[in-house]
């Protein structure tokens, strides 16, 4: 039997004590392991679960510890210290340990002092069931449930339970209960209406442990759900309407996407199995049904799958002819048709008559040709016939493209362009700087290849474009991107470019009036010969550079509208009359010049008989040349007409 002492009994009996004259008072303590357990002490309760403990009887000051079935346990305070309430008493808390179901022994002691249950009075471990998954607690019918049981007889199997008046369903069976008391087990939630039902355990022992008798079980929320089987079709089409967790014979109001309303009658169990139609003008894409029952709600999705429009084909230029058609629309009879008004391409009406629809649902292949006024890119097709089904396809207006080879040129130039995504077999007109330079004709892959001359002659940018037209008329259709063509501006190039006195050299311009002469000067003289262009204002001209002084020499080449410039550099060489007269060796006779009393004389023709080695500034000398010409030299130059010139040198 437990010894409960009353904390107000102790209270006064202390009193007692302290009145007595002469006698020292002694802290109460518990003799061996006596039953000191007081009122408050927690004697039953599931694993997991908080308990108390109150025991007096310790040494005061003394720290007490705490054993279940032997086993020293952590409690709260970690540490209790015994007090002086109540000559030597100590409170604090646990958590009862997982363990198996029945009586267990629990202990206090200081060290010197204890407090133990007896055997089959002691602390009794009830057992208890939690739902794990889904965290929720709440789900439809069929839905996986995982619970974890504690505190039952180890060894024997187990059976889990759901539900309670009249509705009281199997969940799962446990196979065994280990050594610790514990389970987890999964099942699924049988066909019950919605609402929240208990869920517990009875294991198989003779001594059974009954969570629901304990009161320590858990609950699950049953909700409604929905199902459509297909997921996906067409408007107008029926699918299989499935539910469960709902109130039992009664309706559920079902919506297609906010419209409706339907009604269907749920069974007995809470289920629905119905036939329903999806409305047929339903719009493509994904829906909602929902269906609702007195505040409970669940909803499914419905893909509408849009009636195919069939395009072929499904992009091209302006102008392109397109073949119509499409299936599964409402079956021919007289009415059964396309109206007038009712095929949209995009935001513009595109059919002018009716289009028939024969006895299948097939849409009559018809020819349609897009509208030059119809908008680029891809364009939504929607036909709706005459019982209001909905088909939709796409085209894809696409804009016709050229290329240019080459892109840059002088004028003259011939270039090729090439195009592709035009209409087949229309004309297309090639523009050049605004004019129409060539008219082509695209094959059946849509692709054209022509030649165009780029006029000129001024330099810049000369725009390249393609067009065609509505037939018969100026207004444009079809119009590709401009590209470019460039003219370049006249330029020069020498080669070499530096040199003595007497190099030949070459002078190459592009980018001149074609088929002009171009003066050619360089140090400021003018050049005997002047060069001529070709078609492309192009020329080349080989010229032995004069006698110049060494240094920077301006090369300059004018054709009366350009003037273009380059430079030549003139390096230092041995002074020679070759050297001196290089300037005039394409008329040049002969030289003679007196010294000395002695006649010298050099001849061009004839070095091997020549004396005269060089020209010295400040003597006179005879030139003959077959032409008139101008002698440069240095910084000076000398006139010089036809036949023999006396002149003197500087």
């Amino acid at each position: 039997m437990k010894i409960k002492t009353n904390i107000v009994t102790l209270l006064a009996v202390l009193a007692i004590l302290g009145s007595l004259v002469a006698i020292t008072a002694v802290p109460a303590s518990a003799q061996g392991c006596e039953e000191s357990f007081s009122d408050g002490t927690t004697w039953s309760a599931p694993p997991g679960a908080g308990a108390q403990v109150f025991a007096c009887g310790f040494q005061v000051g003394a720290i007490a510890s705490f054993y279940f079935d032997g086993v020293k346990l952590a409690t709260v305070p970690p540490n209790p210290e015994v007090e002086a309430l109540d000559g030597g008493c100590v409170q604090f808390s646990y958590i009862v340990p997982t363990t198996t179901f029945g009586y267990h022994t629990i202990k206090v002691s200081d060290g010197a002092n204890c407090a133990e249950a007896v055997p089959d009075e002691s602390f009794f471990v009830e057992p208890i069931v939690q739902i794990t998954a889904p965290t929720s607690k709440k789900g439809p019918v069929g839905t996986t449930v995982t619970v974890t049981g504690k505190g039952f007889n180890d060894g024997v199997g187990a059976t889990v339970f759901i539900g309670f008046d009249g509705d009281t369903l199997f969940l799962a069976s446990v196979p065994l209960v280990d050594s610790t008391g514990s389970f987890s087990v999964q099942g699924q939630i049988p066909p019950l209406a919605s609402g929240s039902y208990p869920v517990w355990a009875v294991d198989k022992a003779v001594d059974a442990a009954n969570a629901a008798e304990s009161g320590h079980y858990d609950f699950f929320t049953v909700i409604p759900d929905l199902s459509v089987s297909p997921t996906s079709g067409l408007a107008g089409s029926n699918v299989a309407l499935s539910g469960s967790g709902w109130i039992k014979d009664s309706f559920v109001v079902i919506s297609f996407a906010g419209a409706g309303p339907t009604n269907v009658t749920t069974d007995v169990n809470g289920d629905i199995d119905a036939v329903y139609q999806i409305p047929t003008a339903a719009s493509p894409g994904i829906s909602q049904i929902r269906g609702d029952q007195e505040g409970l709600s669940a909803t499914t999705t419905f893909t509408v799958v849009p009636r195919a429009l069939s395009l072929t084909p499904t992009s091209g230029p302006k102008g392109t002819r397109v073949l119509v058609t499409g299936f599964n629309m409402t079956k021919g009879n007289e009415t059964a048709n396309i109206p007038v008004g009712q095929l949209d391409f995009g935001t513009f009406n595109w059919n002018t008559a009716a289009i028939p629809i024969d006895t299948s649902g097939t849409i009559r292949p018809t020819s349609l040709y897009i509208d030059c006024g119809f908008y680029l890119g891809v364009n939504t097709v929607v036909a709706v016939d005459s019982s209001g089904l909905v088909a939709t396809g796409t085209f894809t207006i696409t804009k016709p493209t050229i290329t240019i080879d080459p892109a840059t040129g002088p004028a003259g130039t011939t270039v090729v362009v090439r195009g592709e995504g035009w209409v087949v077999g229309k004309i297309v007109s090639v523009f050049a700087g605004g004019n129409v330079a060539q008219t082509v004709i695209p094959g059946s892959d849509g692709k054209f290849a022509g030649t165009i001359t780029i006029a000129g002659p001024n330099p810049g940018p000369v725009a390249i474009q393609a067009k065609d037209f509505v037939t018969g008329s100026s207004v444009e259709c079809n119009t590709s991107e401009a590209k470019t063509f460039t003219i370049p501006g006249a330029a020069l190039t020498i080669s070499p470019a530096s040199g003595p006195a007497t190099t030949t050299a070459t002078l190459s311009g592009t980018g001149f009036r074609p088929y002009w002469p171009v003066v050619v000067s360089i140090g400021g003289f003018a050049l005997p010969q002047q060069a001529l262009t070709n078609a492309v204002g192009a020329f080349t001209y080989t010229f032995a550079v004069p006698g110049l002084a060494p240094g920077v020499a301006v090369i300059m080449a004018e054709d009366g509208q350009n003037t273009i410039t380059t430079f030549f550099t003139i390096t230092a060489a041995p002074v020679s009359i070759s050297n001196q007269l290089a300037g005039i060796n394409t008329v040049l006779v002969r030289v003679w010049g007196f010294f000395g009393g002695q006649w010298q004389m050099y001849d061009p023709a004839d070095t091997a008989g020549s004396d005269l080695a060089t020209m010295t500034a400040g003597r006179g000398y005879w030139i003959n040349v077959s032409a008139p010409t101008t002698l440069v030299y240095g910084a000076y130059s000398y006139a010089l007409t036809s036949g023999w010139n006396l002149i003197g040198w500087r």
